[in-house]
């Protein structure tokens, strides 16, 4: 499975990739090949079908390798390990002299490019694009585990690992 076309991700929409957690692995002019984890899923296959004018031709695959294939298919910079790469050396602590708030200021720009704020960004994001209603972050042993509810049904999107410096 590790043999996906990177031109698969132009001629199939991420949103429907997520929506359907199918993962596009090859496209000819004639079937489109997905990895899934329920190859029953007939209303996947009627909209891949549809929207890529294919036949669509399904393989086995865990669902957890198929969240992650997706993520380095369709947004490689988003990346959560990339984000966490950099948490692990901006913990450290610092004694700032007294000073007034007002006088502390961050531009939004940079306040973007701070590790925490992006893997906010990241969850807030991922959770509009699979159109969650609502959003669970929850401490867990080893980490903390963020969940979705689509569709009324809770489910675990991601599991972040706990870093050295926070235990």
């Amino acid at each position: 499975m590790d043999q996906v076309d990177p031109t698969v991700a132009q001629k199939v929409p991420e949103q429907l990739a997520r929506r359907f957690r199918v993962l596009p692995l090859r496209i000819t002019d004639s079937f489109l090949e997905v990895a899934t984890a329920n190859p029953f899923d007939l209303d996947a296959e009627k909209a891949l079908a549809f929207a890529t004018a294919r036949e669509i031709r399904m393989l086995v695959l865990d669902p957890t390798r198929i969240a992650e294939k997706l993520d380095e298919l369709y947004r490689p910079e988003k990346s959560i390990d990339v984000l966490l790469e950099g948490m692990g050396s901006s913990a450290d602590v610092v004694q700032l002299a007294d000073e007034k708030p007002d006088e502390i200021t961050i531009s939004a720009e940079q306040a973007s490019q701070r590790p925490v704020v992006r893997l906010v960004d990241l969850i807030v994001s991922e959770g509009i694009l699979s159109r969650a209603s609502d959003i669970h972050i929850e401490p867990e042993e080893g980490g903390v585990a963020v969940r979705y509810r689509i569709d009324g049904v809770l489910r675990q999107v991601m599991k972040i690992p706990a870093l050295p410096v926070f235990r």
